[in-house]
């Protein structure tokens, strides 16, 4: 597990830039070691909220490096869509449209799910 004691602040430059830059060699660590672990690796998942800073900005920059490291292995992105019902906070279709772009490039399926079907169903 790797955590910090601030967040993106919903935004997503913050998260894939500031933050992101702070810990994308510790999670690249744990990940080049549980790759290790492995007899035949097919691929990744990932599960992010692509609406505030730190799922949008540190999750695109999880994802492009990955895929640049492990660049013939499979990635699965499952993304959480933000919902205006659910979530008033302005920039969330901003770091949305960014972080898809991301996601469009660099994975292989990308499945969305919506926050306010989430919502509703909770």
């Amino acid at each position: 597990m790797i955590y910090g004691m601030n967040g993106a602040g919903n935004c997503y430059a913050s998260g894939y830039y500031s933050e992101g830059s702070e810990y994308i060699e510790e999670i690249m660590e744990k990940v080049r070691k549980a790759v290790e672990k492995c007899n035949s690796i097919e691929g990744f998942n990932l599960t992010h909220s692509i609406g505030g800073g730190t799922g949008s900005g540190l999750g695109a920059r999880v994802i492009k490096e990955i895929k640049g490291e492990f660049y013939d292995k499979m990635m699965t992105v499952y993304s959480i869509c933000p919902s205006v019902k659910v979530s008033d906070i302005v920039v969330e279709p901003y770091n949305s449209l960014l972080c898809m772009n991301h996601m469009i490039e660099e994975c292989d399926l990308n499945i969305l799910i919506d926050n306010e079907a989430l919502y509703d169903i909770v």
